[in-house]
C-alpha cells in the first residue's frame, strides 16, 4: 500500500513537473521577440505585400534581420523590450544606405508595428504574426 502511494505520489509530482516546464517555454515562447515574424499586407491594387522579421533578443538589445519585398535589412540599433521598442535597420543600396525605422510592442503572438516612409508621413501601423518553427 504505501509503495503503491509512493508511486502514485510520483506519478503526479513528474506529470506536474512536465506541465510546468512545457507551460514555461509557451510562456517564455509567447512573451518572448525572438523568433520569425511574418506581415502580409494587402495593396490597393489588390496585390499583397510581405515583410519578415527575424528577431533575437540580446541581452538589452533586439538584433535581427528584416526582409520587406525586395530590400534586406540587418538591424543596426534597437532601445526597449516587448512592452515597446524602437528598431532602426541599414542595408546597402547601390552606392547609398537605405534605413527604416520601426516601434513596436508585443501582444501575445502579435508583434504590432509602425514606419513611416517618410518623416512627414502618417505612420503605416502593421501587425506581424509569429512563423512557427515546423521542428
Amino acid at each position: 500500500m504505501k509503495k503503491a502511494l509512493a508511486a502514485a505520489i510520483f506519478s503526479i509530482v513528474a506529470l506536474a513537473a512536465t506541465a510546468g516546464g512545457q507551460l514555461a517555454s509557451e510562456t517564455a515562447r509567447v512573451g518572448s521577440l525572438t523568433g520569425n515574424w511574418a506581415v502580409k499586407t494587402q495593396r490597393p491594387d489588390g496585390t499583397w505585400s510581405k515583410a519578415y522579421f527575424n528577431l533575437k533578443r540580446d541581452g538589452d538589445k533586439i538584433r535581427g534581420t528584416i526582409r520587406s519585398t525586395q530590400f534586406f535589412y540587418t538591424i543596426v540599433d534597437s532601445t526597449g523590450d516587448a512592452n515597446g521598442f524602437s528598431l532602426t535597420a541599414s542595408m546597402k543600396d547601390g552606392k547609398s544606405d537605405r534605413t527604416v525605422k520601426y516601434e513596436g510592442k508585443l501582444d501575445g503572438d502579435e508583434l504590432h508595428l509602425s514606419t513611416k516612409r517618410r518623416p512627414e508621413d502618417k505612420p503605416t501601423e502593421i501587425v506581424a504574426r509569429r512563423v512557427v518553427s515546423s521542428s
